[in-house]
């Protein structure tokens, strides 16, 4: 209950406030509308009688036109109308002759309301000018303000009253429902569940309860963590540990590839040619031929790459132009876009983006990543490589992007896809070297190779360069 009556000091004087002042808005609004009525009906009706005492005055005379008064004012009980000549000791109706319309003043009554009064200046004709005194009482205002008090008033008892009663009540059920939560808390806890820890603002006993809780369940989550930790360590260094088996063992099985396949399929290659240039065979024959040189060069392909990912090669810097890089890459990979029904695009600056780097090896970087794109894109389309120069005064690298129209890259699998013969192509489409070639050449350069998926669909692969690269003396290998 003391939360309950807490609620209870906190909420009533802030309501009791706010019903004030809407009391006090409302009712300055509705006797400013009120007091504009008044006087706008004394405007209008003064005006109208005002037009009718000219018209009888002129045509039946002075007699006429007071009648024509005294009727009007017996057929309005709440407002007085006198037609009166002015005297000129009286300064308010002084100041309604020498004022172009009507004349309106509060004059306070030594019992009761005060009455408004009202002057409008009547030209009957000739030198003489007489005025139509409107009078009203201003009860009607009084007997609102009362009103409007005693209704707020009972409005306030009546939500005073109500709102204790449901403060009370949600404070009962605050109180509960917390209880409930710390009931909750404690068997997750038992049940081995450490998160999510319970809240319970406030500063009493029951957030006490709960802030200790929470840090015993921190500390028994630090122990878990902690333990965690240790065993993913110990499994990832057995997990690099068979890695570095399984390169070691690619390395010497390439080797001995390389060396008793080269000759073969270089064999199989020349005679596959052979026959393939032979116009007087059938077209079976030189389409069968055609499919066993290319594939005899595929599978020497996939052997070079095997060889290069496994045995180290050497750097051989000189000052390299980025652009033509660029251009040669695009140009060799024209006819294998076409046939994807891909266009490929360059978006290169004006000026020379030179830089010392190894231009065989870039090359091959920008050539795999290319590959990579077309590969990905089933469908028609568009693929862009990018070429921002460094801004040196900014700290920026050199920055080149491949950007394709693929699928995009799965968020689960893209801190895989720099994995060797990590790969997500059918079968004979890749061997899972490609990618890893090109990050360990730009790894090397000093610089930095990393993959996302474009919001509007594709992935871009972005290469950083420094605009001074680190020195390479030629000696250092790259795999």
């Amino acid at each position: 209950m003391k939360l309950a009556r807490k609620l209870a000091a906190l909420l009533l004087p802030g309501i009791l406030l706010i019903l004030a002042v809407a009391l006090w808005w409302s009712m300055h609004r509705d006797l400013a509308l009120l007091d504009a009525d008044i006087r706008r009906d004394h405007q209008v009706l003064g005006r109208a009688v005002s037009a009718m005492v000219v018209q009888t005055w002129n045509h039946e005379g002075e007699d006429a036109a007071r009648k024509l008064v005294a009727e009007i004012d017996r057929q309005e009980p709440s407002v007085s109308i006198q037609l009166e000549r002015p005297d000129p000791a009286d300064a308010q109706q002084s100041e309604a002759l020498r004022g172009p319309g009507l004349l309106q003043r509060e004059r306070p009554q030594p019992q009761g309301a005060p009455l408004l009064d009202s002057w409008l200046r009547v030209p009957v004709g000739g030198p003489e000018t007489l005025l139509l005194h409107l009078s009203e009482s201003t009860a009607d205002r009084h007997r609102f303000v009362v009103t409007q008090i005693l209704r707020a008033l009972f409005t306030a008892l009546g939500i005073t009253v109500v709102g204790g009663l449901i403060t009370v009540a949600v404070g009962a059920l605050v109180v509960g429902r917390r209880v409930d939560a710390l009931v909750r808390f404690t068997r997750q806890i038992s049940a081995g569940e450490l998160s999510p820890p319970v809240h319970l603002p406030g500063n009493d006993e029951l957030s006490e309860v709960g802030d200790a809780l929470n840090r015993m369940v921190d500390d028994l989550a630090a122990s878990q963590a902690s333990l965690t930790q240790a065993n993913a360590a110990q499994l990832r260094a057995m997990e690099q540990l068979r890695h570095a088996d399984r390169l070691a063992t690619v390395g010497k099985l390439a080797s001995g590839i390389a060396h008793e396949l080269g000759t073969p399929l270089n064999v199989v290659s020349g005679r596959a040619k052979m026959i393939h240039s032979d116009a007087n065979l059938p077209e079976a024959a030189l389409r069968n031929a055609r499919i066993i040189a290319e594939q005899s060069e595929r599978m020497a392909t996939i052997i070079r790459q095997l060889l290069g990912f496994a045995r180290a090669q050497r750097v051989r810097v000189q000052t390299t132009d980025l652009r033509l890089l660029v251009e040669q890459a695009l140009h060799l990979l024209t006819p294998m876009a076409k046939k994807r029904s891909v266009t490929l695009r360059a978006e290169l600056p004006e000026a020379p983006v030179t830089l010392e780097v190894d231009p065989g090896q870039i090359h091959q970087v920008l050539t795999n990543l290319i590959v990579n794109g077309l590969q990905a894109m089933q469908q028609p389309g568009e693929l862009t490589v990018a070429l921002l120069p460094a801004m040196p005064e900014r700290g920026e690298p050199i920055r080149l992007r491949v950007l394709d129209e693929g699928p995009g890259i799965p968020e689960e699998i893209l801190p895989r896809i720099f994995e060797p013969f990590f790969t997500t192509k059918d079968v004979g489409e890749g061997t899972g070297l490609g990618l890893s070639v090109a990050w360990g050449i730009v790894q090397e350069h000093g610089g930095t190779l990393q993959a996302s998926s474009r919001p509007e669909g594709g992935t871009c692969f972005e290469v950083t360069l420094p605009s001074r690269s680190p020195s390479l003396d030629g000696t250092q290998p790259t795999v």
